[in-house]
């Protein structure tokens, strides 16, 4: 079996400070290791962290940064932004509204997040929760075993359990579903993520 390593993450923060900011007010603190971005942020609030946890699993975004509070205390409250960059070449920065604003309609690189949207997606922020903390648990390990095993075993079946890809013989579970996470992130793998949540019996194909 693999061991758990600790993620070899940059841009690592002070939980203290952090949770001692002036800005965070009421709000829940996330210290959060991101895969897609192999950073550690600190994500103020529920529906700002939730809309990073669903970033993780859109295989149209390269990189995505949560802003930071100001160095020096402000006169208005600080309200925390999301810049995020696709692979199509274009950048948005994510705006978090508990329901849908008009008032940022007119500009095309802002873009509003709400409550709703989390709320319509179902099963898929507790299965993205599950699926970072899998490719988190096998960062810095070589994973192209278990890449090859799976590829070919996917080759010669149109849909596996996630059982049986656990199972393949001469393979890690661990890194195994590291590897599957990763396939899911990049959009090379298939799963229901959204109506169901993700457990050994899910299945996986290919797109």
């Amino acid at each position: 079996m693999a061991q758990v390593n600790q993620p070899n993450l940059r841009n690592r923060v002070k939980p203290r400070n952090a949770a001692k900011s002036s800005y965070r007010g009421r709000r829940t603190l996330y210290i959060f290791d991101s895969p897609r971005n192999r950073q550690r942020f600190q994500v103020y609030g529920q529906l700002c962290f939730a809309h990073c946890i669903l970033a993780e699993g859109d295989p149209t975004i390269r990189h995505y940064l949560p802003s930071k509070p100001p160095d020096e205390p402000g006169k208005g409250p600080y309200r925390q932004t999301v810049l995020v960059e696709r692979y199509d070449g274009r950048w948005e920065r994510w705006h978090f509204e508990k329901r849908h604003a008009d008032d940022c309609a007119g500009d095309a690189k802002i873009v509003q997040k709400t409550e709703d949207q989390i709320r319509r997606s179902k099963f898929l922020l507790m299965n993205w929760m599950a699926l970072c903390a899998d490719r988190n648990r096998v960062q810095g390990e070589s994973l192209a075993r278990e890449l090859g095993a799976l590829m070919r075993t996917m080759d010669g079946c149109a849909r596996l359990t996630v059982q049986q890809a656990i199972r393949i013989e001469g393979t890690d579970p661990a890194l195994m579903l590291g590897v599957i996470a990763m396939q899911f992130a990049e959009g090379l793998l298939c799963c229901d993520l959204e109506h169901a949540p993700y457990c050994l019996t899910s299945e996986i194909w290919q797109p």
